[in-house]
Formats: C-alpha cells, structure tokens, sequence
C-alpha cells in the first residue's frame, strides 16, 4: 500500500512531467511511500531517485497526437471525442489505482480536461490537483463575461463540494484567490511552481552595467494582443532616449493584425531589436541572461499565478519592469525585485524606463537573492511537510 500515487491527466503536456517530479521527492522527503503510475508516458519522463514506477493495465485508445482536422470545428469534434475517450481510461485507471494507495495526485486543475472520471474516485480517498490557476474557475469574472460556462459552473462546484479534493497552490497569492472562492485552508497545501537545489555560489546574473550607460530591457515570450508590447514601444518612441536598448523576442499573434502593428511601431527604430521567432530553449537562457531588465507589459492577467518568464528571470538575477498589479504588485513590493508601472499611462510606462535606465541593475541583486532563496528546496520542503500534515488529517 501507497500513501500516495501521482500521475497526470494533462495527457498532451510533457513539461508537467518536472512539475511531477518536484511533488513526488517532495513527498518522499517528507517521509511519505510514493509511487509514479504510468497513466500518459509518465515512466519515461518521470525519473526520481527511489521513487518506483507502477504499471497501468488499462489502455488508452484515444489518438493523443495533436489534432490533424482542417478545420476549428473539426478540430473541437475530434478533442471532445478524444476527452471522452480518456474520461472513460480515467475511470479504469482510478479502479486500478484506488485499492493500492491512501491519497491520489492527479496532475493540473484544467477547465478542459475530462472530469467525468473525479466520480469514480471513492469517498475514502483523498485526490490532490495542482490549482495552477484559479481563474479556470474565475476567469468569466475577470473578462467582465456576464455568465460562467457550463463546464466551468459544474468544475468548481466539484471542487467546492467535495470533502475528499485537495489542491497544492504556487502561492499566497493563488493561496487567497481559492480562499476567496470558497475554499477552506485545510483544502489548500502552498507548493511553490518553481523549486530550486540549494545554492553554494555566487548566483547568476547581476553583474554591473557596461561602461557605455546602455540599459537593455528585454520582453520576450509569443506577443498576443494582450500583451501590450505596443504600449511600451509607442511610450519609448515618445521619449526618444537612445541610451535605452529594447528587444523584443517571440513569435506575434497575427489576431488583430497585431504582428504587423508590432512591425509598423518599430520601424526605424535603431534602438528596438526584433526577433520574430520561436526560440530555442538556447535562445531563451541567453536573451534573459543578456538583459539588465525584464519587462513584462500584459494588460490582463487572467489569474495571479506566478508569471513564468518573470521566475526564469528572477532565478537568472535580473530584476523585472511590470504593471501594477497582482502578481507583479506583491511580488515588487514584498521583495523589492523590479519597477512597477501603471500599463494605462504613456508617462509611467516611460517613468519606469527612464527609473531602469538611472538604476543600476545591480542594485536589486540583495533583494533578488532573498526572494530566490524561498525557492531552494530545504527552505521549500520545511514549509510543505508542515502543510500537507494539516491537510491530511
């Protein structure tokens, strides 16, 4: 017998598979009997010291490549034919899994996977869920939609309603955010998205700026309307300071005409680069690692849920520029790790950068270590193995 099995429902999603990792040595180090259940190609991608694989019997007959129709609609027939399909696997995974184990992880809280499966869990199990995002339960609210969808609705009164669901949060942010939706502490283990080895050097990035005075500040990641790039390009435009060095990295969304109005605002300009691309994990490390700033420019952000691009970037020691609010407010104002902007104003999109350019990036690096250091996994594992007793008993 188990104490816990984990595995993942987000059959599509590789990069889960690290997430999964960090929650079963979590779980192992706090002194638990964990196992990995080959549910979706976990025993390929899971590999933790100690930790055993266990066989799933049941096969899946749905087609998990991507979706080869022409069409948006023949697209969405052949995905809601897939869930059903992996609904029912579900269930006789979970016939599997129940009799061997005493609580179950079952991967990322997702509007759009199947759930007709979470039924079949019996009342004397407990099920953990990653909650990476409340706004899948909240995100009509946040959009100013007027209703909540079907699926949404029946979702989160699942999870609400049910004794036996538990959720790990990123934060205290995310943490809130559930408490606010109706959701008790004891449902809500904290387990931070990103976690780190122990750190016995220097840590990376924060070297002194260059002796030219030039301030680069990267925005990077794929640029959709949203994300207001534009906004930050029309305000440096307007300021005119060439000892500013803006790179813009990612691939646009063509929504809108987006991408060409991107292309349009930065002709010209000899201080804003372009690399219109997706890039290489290669490429990525090395622009963050280059830059002396992060800026991030969303104009909603659907949920407080801990920004990946903003953690790399803070792992890698370069301070962030982003609009104030959550997640970027708490983050800037609990840790002092960037400049915040209000992305609505022309003359505090360009206070911020001129504040970029007058700072020393360096001078954030005391700060950023503090906050890195809540990420290294002793400091991590303590404040788990604390919470996820309150939650199980």
């Amino acid at each position: 017998m188990y104490d816990f099995i984990l595995f993942e429902t987000l059959y599509n999603s590789i990069n889960h598979c690290t997430d999964l990792c960090n929650i079963a040595r979590l779980l192992r180090d706090s002194g638990y009997h964990v196992a990995i259940a080959d549910v979706f190609h976990e025993a390929e991608y899971c590999k933790v010291e100690g930790i055993p694989h266990v066989k799933v019997n049941a096969k899946c007959k749905a087609s998990l490549r991507p979706s080869s129709a022409r069409t948006s609609v023949g697209r969405y027939y052949e995905n809601l034919k897939n869930r059903y399909i992996i609904d029912r696997y579900l269930c006789k995974v979970i016939d599997e899994l129940a009799p061997i184990t005493k609580y179950l992880y079952a991967g990322t809280m997702m509007i759009g996977m199947p759930f007709m499966w979470l039924k079949k869990i019996p009342k004397d199990k407990t099920v953990f869920f990653w909650g990476l995002r409340s706004y899948y339960l909240t995100y009509y609210k946040r959009l100013h939609l007027k209703y909540e969808t079907f699926s949404s609705k029946i979702i989160s009164n699942y999870y609400l309603h049910s004794s036996n669901v538990r959720l790990f949060v990123s934060d205290e942010i995310i943490r809130k955010e559930f408490l606010e939706l109706g959701f008790q502490s004891w449902q809500l283990v904290l387990r931070p998205e990103r976690v780190i080895d122990e750190y016995t050097g220097k840590r990376v990035g924060n070297e002194k700026r260059e002796q030219d005075g030039k301030c680069k500040i990267l925005c990077i990641g794929s640029l959709r309307p949203q994300k207001r790039v534009d906004l930050c390009i029309q305000a440096l435009n307007e300021l005119g300071d060439k000892d500013i060095l803006f790179t813009i990295a990612g691939k646009a969304s063509e929504e809108h005409g987006y991408s060409k109005r991107i292309a349009e605002l930065i002709d010209g300009h000899n201080n804003i680069k372009r690399i219109d691309r997706r890039l290489s994990d290669e490429e990525y490390n090395l622009l963050i690692n280059t830059c002396e700033y992060l800026l991030l420019c969303d104009e909603k952000q659907l949920s407080s849920v801990t920004n990946g691009t903003m953690s790399e970037a803070l792992l890698a020691g370069k301070p962030i520029i982003a609009p104030d609010y959550d997640p970027y407010k708490t983050m800037v104002n609990k840790y002092g790790v960037g400049i915040l902007y209000d992305i609505k104003s022309p003359v505090s999109i360009q206070n911020a950068l001129v504040k970029a350019k007058n700072t020393d990036p360096v001078m954030f690096k005391n700060d950023i270590n503090q906050f890195v250091s809540t990420l290294e996994y002793p400091c991590v594992l303590k404040k788990f193995k604390s919470e996820i007793v309150l939650s199980l008993k």
